[in-house]
């Protein structure tokens, strides 16, 4: 460990400013990899907790991901993973493994894997101990009549479902190691496969078409318009049923509850014991509905989403009968809260680059308005915009930007903002919610 460092001084929008290969917050601090090879945690109004040294690395490989199993940090170097305790920053674990890809880290229902274009490396969420070799693509080649060539692994496709005991569940299609299009169950100690059947798959599905009890003892999946219904721990199918223009299908309930399975006109609950419908009830044109205690994924809300205010109607789990209506409106998110019921707001849930919901205190505290400038172009987006709830704007950025989390203390709110500069830099605000004015309060 190495001594605190100096703190940056601020920028002249009032923010402290940090340059970083990658950064994320976790809790209430900013975990940051340097591009020395460091790894350094902030308080989040830029006060150095700790930091690692950890050594020289070169571009491109790096990568920093919060530990959804323990309070540890994963960081992806040349050739190996190292975790991180987030207290101190002592070296958790130390795995050696070569990673092609740029990978990002997905999470689902216990199961973890760096994700990448051409691969999966399942990793324990503990600990980001490597669960057996890489899952990759094949690559093909193509060639067009002018003479030009491609290459790439197209088609390749791979799902968490979870884990069950001792048993981590996915989904894959066009993948070497995995021999097609398949679903496997595979060992959380070493990856070893348990089973694998070509009974179950389900190719490039929404993350709202497969899934498990809580437990861990009923796995599902629908293509082309069959549910298939399996054992999570041995791959034993226990039942397929039709189920036409299906939208989305959701576990509801504790361990003795059921799949719920929406299409445009109807809802239904389907018992796994006796693979027989529970209820069954119509819905009204143009109308969403939610169960109480259903088991929704963190990209939910976007298989939600409307482009208008559209009714969602909440049905008692039991009979399926309608218990309230509300509205959701465009960008609006929905939410299960532990005790079963249903909440929607209309403020759209940040969401970092792989598209999961960045985990932080609601309501947020600020908007980042992303944009391409000018308007009338194309491209990715090169201009942002901080405000806070209230419409004050916290800062203006030329380049783009995005939310990396935010802490309250009283009426401060201490927020770090992801900037897509070259180097890659993350800027620290400060500001009162209850004060007025147009810029960073101090």
């Amino acid at each position: 460990m190495e001594g605190p460092a100096t703190v940056a001084p601020p920028a002249s929008d009032g923010a402290q400013r940090f340059t970083v290969v990658d950064a994320i917050v976790a809790g209430d601090r900013l975990i940051a990899l340097a591009d020395d090879g460091s790894v350094v945690a902030r308080e989040l109004d830029g006060v150095e907790v700790w930091r690692a040294q950890l050594g020289p690395t070169k571009p491109g490989a790096e990568l920093i991901q919060r530990l959804p199993g323990a309070p540890r940090v994963l960081v992806r170097r040349p050739g190996r993973l190292v975790a991180l305790d987030l207290h101190d920053g002592r070296v958790a674990t130390r795995h050696d493994v070569e990673l092609e890809d740029r990978l990002f880290l997905w999470t689902r229902d216990g199961a973890c894997g760096l994700r990448g274009q051409c691969s999966m490396q399942l990793v324990d969420c503990d600990m980001g101990r490597p669960l057996g070799a890489p899952i990759e693509g094949q690559i093909h080649h193509e060639s067009d009549p002018d003479g030009g060539a491609s290459s790439g692994c197209w088609g390749f496709d791979v799902d968490l479902v979870g884990r069950a005991g001792e048993v981590v569940v996915y989904l894959s299609d066009d993948s070497a190691a995995a021999g097609g299009h398949r679903a496997f169950g595979v060992n959380v100690q070493d990856g070893a496969r348990v089973w694998s059947s070509a009974a179950v798959a389900c190719r490039f599905c929404s993350n709202e078409r497969f899934g498990m009890s809580p437990g861990g003892t009923w796995c599902f999946a629908v293509e082309n318009e069959v549910l298939s219904l399996f054992a999570c721990r041995t791959g034993e199918v226990r039942g397929a049923r039709k189920v036409a223009a299906v939208r989305r299908v959701l576990w509801v309930g504790d361990e003795g509850g059921g799949i719920f399975v929406d299409s445009p006109s109807s809802a239904a609950l389907l018992d796994p014991a006796t693979n027989t419908w529970r209820w069954q009830v119509k819905l009204p044109a143009g109308a969403l509905a939610v169960p109480r205690r259903a088991r929704l994924t963190d990209l939910a809300d976007l298989s939600y989403r409307q482009d208008k205010p559209t009714p969602l109607l909440v049905l008692d789990e039991g009979t399926g009968q309608v218990v309230t209506t509300t509205t959701l409106d465009p960008n609006g998110a929905i939410a299960v809260a532990a005790d079963g019921s249903v909440s929607t707001t209309n403020s759209e849930q940040d969401r970092d680059h792989t598209g999961q919901v960045i985990p932080s205190i609601l309501p947020a505290p600020v908007v980042v308005d992303r944009v391409h400038l000018p308007a009338s172009s194309s491209g990715p987006p090169n201009h942002a915009v901080v405000r806070r709830i209230d419409g004050t704007i916290v800062a203006t950025l030329d380049a783009d930007a995005w939310p990396l989390g935010w802490t309250r203390r009283g009426d401060e709110v201490r927020l770090a903002v992801m900037i897509s500069s070259t180097p890659r830099t993350v800027a620290l605000y400060r500001f009162n919610e209850k004060s007025s004015g147009t810029t960073t309060d101090r």
